[in-house]
């Protein structure tokens, strides 16, 4: 029953081409080598990336929860 299912359900799933649009969030206060290279990579993959707390003051470990939460509205 199971590959009768899959030969009728894997050619429609082909069809259905909607493809959920990938955000990457990350946080940096700063220009870094790392950060630019995250985002060269992701460029050349076509993944858009947001970068949380560009130009702020670091305030230590808890800014990263702190300015995620602040952009989802502490939905996370």
């Amino acid at each position: 029953m199971l590959p009768l299912l899959l030969a009728f359900l894997l050619p429609a799933l082909s069809l259905c081409r909607y493809e959920p649009e990938l955000i990457v969030v990350t946080v940096a206060t700063e220009d870094t080598d790392g950060l630019r290279r995250l985002l060269k990579s992701a460029e050349e993959f076509n993944i858009k990336v947001q970068v949380l707390g560009m130009g702020e003051e670091w305030k230590g470990g808890d800014t990263r929860v702190a300015q995620v939460r602040a952009q989802f509205n502490g939905a996370l």
